[in-house]
């Protein structure tokens, strides 16, 4: 299972459950936030699959939104870097 199509409050609740060190900020990751309410990809429910990650969704077109899929995973990488506590 993954979010509804375009539905970011699922997709946000997911990620929280892979990244629960690293609370979400919004402001943080808008190119994911954006190609998940354009349901060009989405995010597995980590209950469901046991290792969750970015699938694409119904609006995916592989040579039009690749770069900006490689844009919102380093901008997420990035961000869950930053925010992971120091040992």
């Amino acid at each position: 299972m993954e979010n509804t199509p375009g539905e970011w409050a699922s997709a946000k609740s997911f990620l929280a459950k892979i990244y629960p060190s690293a609370p979400i900020a919004d402001s943080k990751i808008p190119h994911l936030i954006k190609l998940i309410e354009a349901d060009i990809v989405r995010v597995q429910d980590p209950d469901v699959h046991t290792a969750s990650e970015l699938v694409s969704g119904i609006n995916y077109i592989g040579n039009r939104d690749n770069g900006a899929i490689k844009v919102a995973i380093a901008e997420l990488s990035t961000f869950v870097a930053a925010n992971l506590p120091t040992p």
